[in-house]
């Protein structure tokens, strides 16, 4: 039996009826139980979803390789078959290098920033310039539709990132910036642009690049609160507390405690006032002690919504 590709395509699927016992015998044991046909998709996770509700029977969990996710499954005569899918797209600080490493090496320019231009980057050492670039929403629109190789770098939490973000974004947390800051501040030229929730992650971020000799990189106005204000687009999984929040939360629920147990123990509120002075200290030197530690929480290192 066979049946041809529908009008006007190329492949098509040839089916035999086996021919005798001696052929019945063999369906479902050409390839002496190993994997002898594949099934490439488009949509991994959706292809995979549909087969387990129509009862196909898998071997095993879907897993990542080089070549991209696979997955065993078993036909209803027996052969095993490979699910292949198109790897996840890599949206990590190292996925991010590799391309600046490309553009360096096939010494492509990008497009010009909306608004006026930052001159080259000073080589390290160099004084920094008294106002390094910011981009609001509007002009980082602008400016991803006239480039699209732009680097979109989100300095928030896996976890915060996973929730929402820009798309076409990268997952670069502040606390991985400073390993990789050679390589950054090689290969910039104007194509970084950084956010985070606010805008204070992404500001810190850009002096750390200027004092290392990027001065080019810009911070987007307000981060991705200016930007979903805007009705900007974004792609969103669950919701997830972002950082600023979660300290808010850490840090009032500290003083709630600590004033409510001063009524038993009086040299609990010196544990408020404590927190007041950390607080102090983040709002003058536009760091957070607390939020670095939250950050490193299993909850905020994942990714998964």
């Amino acid at each position: 039996m066979g049946r041809g590709p529908p009008a006007g395509r190329r492949t098509g699927l040839l089916l035999a009826r086996a021919d005798g016992e001696g052929q019945a015998s063999a369906v479902g044991g050409q390839t002496a139980g190993r994997v002898g046909f594949f099934l490439r998709v488009d949509d991994f996770d959706a292809t995979h979803a549909r087969m387990v509700a129509a009862g196909v029977e898998f071997v095993g969990e879907p897993r990542t390789e080089p070549y991209g996710r696979v997955v065993v499954f078993i036909d209803v005569a027996g052969n095993r078959w490979d699910l292949l899918g198109p790897a996840p797209e890599d949206r990590t600080v190292r996925s991010l290098l590799g391309r600046l490493d490309r553009h360096a090496w096939t010494g492509s320019e990008p497009a010009k920033r909306p608004g006026p231009c930052p001159c080259p980057s000073p080589p390290p050492g160099a004084r920094m310039p008294d106002a390094l670039p910011t981009v609001d929403v509007s002009a980082l629109r602008a400016l991803i539709a006239a480039d699209p190789a732009t680097e979109l770098v989100d300095l928030r939490t896996p976890a915060e990132f996973g929730g929402c973000h820009i798309g076409g974004a990268v997952n670069a947390p502040l606390a991985e910036i400073d390993q990789h800051l050679d390589r950054l501040t090689a290969h910039t030229a104007g194509r970084l642009v950084l956010v985070c929730q606010s805008g204070d992650r992404a500001t810190r971020c850009q002096a750390r690049l200027a004092r290392a000799g990027a001065t080019d990189a810009a911070v987007l106005v307000g981060g991705m609160n200016a930007w979903r204000a805007a009705g900007a687009p974004v792609v969103g999984g669950t919701a997830r507390w972002s950082l600023e929040r979660q300290v808010r939360l850490v840090a009032g629920s500290i003083v709630l405690v600590s004033v409510a147990a001063g009524q038993w123990w009086g040299p609990a509120v010196w544990v408020a006032g404590f927190i007041g002075a950390g607080l102090t200290f983040a709002a003058l030197t536009n760091t957070c002690g607390m939020a670095l530690l939250l950050a490193r929480l299993p909850h905020n290192r994942s990714g998964r919504g």
